[in-house]
């Protein structure tokens, strides 16, 4: 992994797993709205697994965003959070280019993501709907809930 921080005024965006706050990342994922059904085991191991950006004001984590991925072929973007109290300033579409430019995510062939209610802030960072929607299938099982 090659180191990537990049500051926004006051807001630093790292990929250096030493930053991550485990318990603030499952704490900030409790607040969305598909937070509340989901462990914060399950939260934990998610993190733990994947590829993780941090946002940070000063020592206080107030973003994140989370990638599936081989680094090359595919990514699958989930957990993309920030603050409420920074909302409205472009910071998550900063945050998204940021985490896709990086050195370690220049070469991604495929981005995939799924959202309920954020279609058009997506399109502005060039997702569209798939091109083969009859490519896609899933499989869905319930988080544990114990």
């Amino acid at each position: 992994m090659i180191l990537h921080e990049v500051k926004r005024g006051d807001l630093l965006l790292t990929n250096d797993p030493e930053k991550v706050d485990i318990d603030a990342l499952c704490d900030l994922v409790a607040k969305q709205y598909w937070g509340p059904n989901r462990l914060r085991r399950t939260t934990r191991r998610a993190f733990e697994n994947s590829y993780t950006f941090v946002l940070l004001q000063g020592e206080k984590m107030v973003g994140c965003v989370r990638v599936v991925t081989d680094f090359v072929t595919a990514a699958y973007i989930e957990d993309v959070i920030v603050d409420d109290s920074l909302r409205g300033r472009g910071i998550g579409q900063w945050m998204m280019r940021e985490m896709m430019t990086s050195p370690d995510m220049a070469e991604q062939h495929r981005w995939l993501l799924m959202t309920a209610d954020a279609q058009t802030f997506y399109e502005k960072l060039g997702f569209s709907a798939p091109g083969h929607p009859e490519w896609v299938m899933e499989k869905v099982i319930p988080y544990p809930t114990e």
